[in-house]
């Protein structure tokens, strides 16, 4: 943080009906020769011990938010990732709404996700916390569904608009028929309670047509894209990408 070493990368959510980047995950790197190569997970879960994940995710805030004014002419939205311990700190929420205000967002610009791991700290404040967001125009995803806790009997409760499906259950689709039927659960599910789904580590067509015929939103993933620096993110939201050029 002192040597101004992280950066955020941005991966795009294509929107499958509408054929165009409808949104992009902000994704955190090391620019630094000797971590480079060293996964974020690791570096975000010592974080999270040690308490510096304060810290990070404010800057992350910050850099994501003034960022995100320049992807609103393209009407497309950039989510963040939150932690519990980001959520559940005593101003946490009201300097979301600030830098929110700050940088003079529109409704629908942000979204918040959190993990199912959440449910499983203190239910009723999570609710309220996301409440408020919700009610000051952040959008709220819950990622990994399906792969933590059972989060069916909580799912009419949370205030949330998207769930994303996890890599997990994308990697073998083409040959496991099993995996082809919990995905089509999963998003029939979701649609029952109009709730929007985003597949993550979509990478090979065959993957794409299963989820697109099952009703899936979003595709996130290496067919699409990998996670770009800004300024290549900026070129896709201009440009688009087309997902038909992509190999398997």
């Amino acid at each position: 943080l002192e040597n101004n070493e992280f950066m955020m990368y941005f991966q795009p959510q294509y929107d499958v009906l509408e054929n165009r980047i409808a949104g992009f995950e902000s994704l955190i790197r090391w620019n630094n020769p000797k971590y480079i190569n060293i996964s974020p997970q690791e570096y975000i879960e010592l974080a999270e011990k040690n308490g510096l994940i304060i810290e990070i995710g404010n800057f992350i805030v910050k850099d994501v938010f003034k960022n995100a004014k320049l992807f609103e002419p393209y009407g497309i939205a950039i989510s963040i990732n939150v932690s519990p311990a980001q959520l559940f700190q005593t101003g946490f929420v009201g300097f979301l709404l600030e830098e929110f205000e700050k940088n003079k967002l529109k409704p629908g610009s942000i979204a918040v996700e959190i993990t199912e791991t959440f449910l499983m700290e203190n239910f009723s404040v999570v609710i309220e916390k996301l409440n408020i967001l919700r009610n000051h125009g952040f959008r709220i995803h819950l990622d990994d569904f399906g792969t933590g806790y059972s989060s069916l009997q909580y799912l009419k409760e949370l205030p949330i608009d998207t769930i994303k499906t996890d890599k997990e259950f994308i990697k073998n689709l083409e040959n496991d028929k099993t995996s082809q039927l919990i995905i089509k659960g999963i998003i029939g599910m979701a649609k029952s309670i109009n709730l929007s789904v985003i597949s993550e580590g979509v990478e090979t067509n065959g993957q794409a047509e299963i989820l697109k015929r099952a009703g899936t939103n979003y595709f996130q993933g290496w067919l699409i894209s990998k996670a770009v620096p800004l300024d290549k993110a900026l070129d896709m939201a201009k440009n688009g990408v087309d997902i038909n050029m992509k190999g398997k």
